[in-house]
């Protein structure tokens, strides 16, 4: 058997809902009257309320943009200040308890009272920014409307002032004054000290001294480098002359004439060709064999041979002085020259710049003591200019502080509520109507989700991970017949007193008819017994505890199987026992193809099995009764005798624990197990599981 599904609710339509209340009313009913009980209790003791209510705004002030100045005296980090946080620090000045005791003590004239007057306006204090906006909304309850529209006015004419003191630093103007005198006494006794020594030097001022000085150096340097450059760039021309005069010679060819023409090759060519033509006519004449031809071809070989030899064209050569060295090498003399030059222009340069640096080294000298005194100097007009601003700041924020000059803006004043706050005394009714409506619906719901019944058919693959053979539904004619009365007969209608197992009795009788959906389900169970069918099958009927219906289930599969005319069906019954035949066992026919075998008292498991065997000759279906299986060892060691079980389960008897414990036990011992059949289903839950 695998692991169990996680539960869940059987509601799946409105007809479940409906047989689920039914099923478990009481618990909607508490719920029902439980929610109204209460909503009564609210609409008669609920206290009526009245709200004052006022809308700030925060603008972009001083306070947002520009911080404290004593906060700028020193080093400093950015800080990025959302409004968000700008609006939950003013509801937190608006929540404040100093803020509030002060309120208290201005509207209640009576000092006994004030205590409970705090506790009450704290929770009536309602403080909230509105979404996407920089307006706070500020809101005060009170039992009277114009206590409450009082209180508020009391409350933002308090926090106004406290809003402008939080954002202030009490004496920083004093502070200011007094600091920006003491840095400037230290800038007069400095200035006096700095005069002196430039004096002394006969400067009147350091920086633009040495700024000239270094200026001419750069100067120099400059004109230096340029010079070095230029000098470098002279070398390496008159270096590079050399190199291409050495490389040019004194003589060179002036004038190369060639394609001459050559008598002697063209009177040979002439005498050639006119050997050829000779040729030609002499073979016309006679053979080549001859000797004519012959002396004629000797001739034309020793002309070719002769006109190899010879050269077609003639080659004039004339030779003089080489003009490129001549100007190379003039050019060579000029800027040797002009190399000569430039050294002697470095070398004033190099004296001008020596003289120069003597005298930016006299002031260096000095340089240390003079930038000392004037970097104290700039420090003390910076730190002093600081503190002037400051000053200049506070008295401003001092100013508008008197004034209530602020970034808080009051855009709607306290009202005078017309009437009690909170929702209408109709509006509680209906609530409550319908929260105890939802509570009846959740008391169900939470109900069948700790039911541990098996109320569906969907229960049984879902929870027990078995196969559902059939789910009959509870009818009065689904019971079991007296003993020794066939199927049909007018005793059939009467419940077997002494069996506990049945699953629903009927008035002595005629048995009513059964009803098409008692007969499907049974025609489904006996079609899924035959599916499996092989030859003398022997089926077991169990259940977890009593009174679940094995024996009805096991009685009406035996008539369902004995009508289908396959053959004879030996019921044996051994969930019922006869004490009164002295322990045998008693065989009794109820219809034309159905016996039963009822089983003596005490059970014995070879007796048993030793009966049916004598019994059995010839049946095609054996179909055993047992008791509950995980109160018998009978029943395990015949359901263990048998081809295949079925598990009988019912809704209203059957928990899942129960069941989850029989499938463990036919799991342990092994036995075969067909499936589960559920009885006395819903037709409710029927419905929305097929």
């Amino acid at each position: 058997m695998s692991a169990v599904q996680p539960r869940r609710t059987r509601i799946t339509s409105a007809a479940d809902l409906l047989w689920l209340a039914q099923r478990h009313r009481s618990y909607a009913v508490g719920a029902v009257v439980a929610v109204l009980v209460i909503t009564a209790l609210v609409y008669l003791f609920l206290p009526r309320s009245y709200r004052s209510q006022a809308h700030l705004l925060l603008r972009v002030g001083r306070e947002s943009v520009r911080p404290d100045p004593t906060v700028t005296m020193g080093p400093t980090i950015g800080v990025n200040q959302s409004r968000e946080s700008e609006l939950n620090s003013e509801v937190l000045i608006l929540r404040s308890q100093d803020l509030l005791r002060a309120v208290v003590e201005s509207v209640t004239p009576d000092s006994g009272d004030r205590r409970v007057a705090l506790g009450r306006l704290e929770r009536s204090l309602r403080v909230s920014p509105a979404p996407i906006s920089n307006v706070i909304t500020v809101s005060v309850g009170a039992s009277d409307a114009e206590h409450a529209q009082r209180t508020l006015a009391k409350l933002l004419d308090l926090y106004l002032v406290k809003h402008i003191r939080s954002h202030r630093t009490p004496e920083s103007e004093s502070f200011f004054r007094k600091q920006a005198e003491r840095v400037g006494e230290r800038i007069e006794v400095l200035r006096a000290a700095l005069r002196d020594k430039l004096q002394g030097l006969g400067i009147h001022s350091l920086e633009s001294h040495r700024a000239a000085l270094l200026a001419r150096v750069a100067s120099l340097a400059t004109e230096q480098e340029g010079l070095g450059a230029s000098i470098a760039a002279a070398v390496a021309k008159i270096q590079q002359l050399s190199i291409s005069i050495n490389g040019l010679d004194a003589m060179h060819t002036l004038e190369e004439a060639s394609g001459a023409g050559n008598q002697v090759a063209d009177e040979i060519q002439k005498r050639l060709v006119a050997l050829r033509m000779r040729e030609r006519e002499l073979l016309a004449k006679y053979p080549p064999e001859s000797r004519v031809v012959r002396d004629v071809v000797e001739q034309i070989k020793l002309a070719s041979a002769l006109l190899e030899g010879e050269e077609r064209a003639r080659t004039t050569v004339r030779r003089g002085l080489n003009a490129n060295r001549q100007r190379l090498e003039l050019d060579l003399l000029t800027e040797r020259g002009n190399l000569a030059a430039l050294e002697a222009r470095r070398d004033k340069l190099r004296f001008q710049q020596e003289n120069v640096s003597k005298r930016l080294n006299t002031v260096r000298d000095h340089e240390g003591e003079l930038v000392a005194l004037e970097g104290q100097l700039r420090v003390l007009e910076a730190e002093r200019q600081r503190y002037l601003s400051g000053l200049e700041q506070a008295r401003a924020d001092a100013a508008m502080g008197t004034e209530r000059i602020s970034n808080i803006s009051v855009v709607q004043a306290p009202t005078l509520p017309s009437g009690p706050s909170g929702p209408p005394r109709l509006w509680i009714l209906v609530a409550g109507v319908l929260l105890a409506m939802t509570a009846g619906l959740g008391a169900v719901v939470a109900r069948d989700l700790f039911d541990r019944s098996l109320l569906v058919p969907g229960d049984v693959p879902r929870l027990l991970d078995a196969e559902l053979l059939a789910a009959l539904p509870r009818h009065e004619a689904l019971h079991l017949p007296a003993r020794g009365k066939p199927l049909g007969s007018p005793a059939a209608g009467a419940v077997d007193e002494p069996s506990g197992d049945t699953a629903g009795s009927t008035a002595e009788g005629s048995s009513p008819a059964l009803p098409a959906a008692v007969i499907r389900e049974l025609e489904l169970l006996v079609g899924r017994v035959l599916s499996g069918r092989a030859p003398s099958h022997t089926l077991a009927v169990v259940a977890p505890q009593r009174g679940v219906g094995a024996s009805t289930v096991a009685f009406h599969l035996a008539s369902r199987l004995a009508e289908a005319r396959l053959g004879r069906v030996l019921l044996v019954d051994c969930a019922r026992s006869t004490p009164d035949h002295g322990g045998g066992h008693v065989m009794e026919s109820v219809g034309p193809a159905l016996s039963t075998l009822r089983c003596g008292d005490p059970l014995d498991v070879a007796q048993v099995l030793c009966d049916i065997r004598a019994q059995s000759t010839g049946a095609a279906f054996v179909v055993l009764d047992l008791p509950a299986i995980t109160e018998s060892s009978f029943a395990v060691e015949l359901a263990r005798a048998a081809a295949q079980t079925l598990l009988v389960v019912d809704t209203e008897v059957t928990d899942l624990t129960d069941a989850q414990r029989s499938l463990r036990v036919l799991e342990h011992n092994e036995i075969r197990l067909l499936g589960v059949v559920l009885n006395r289903a819903s037709t409710a839950s029927r419905s929305s599981e097929r």
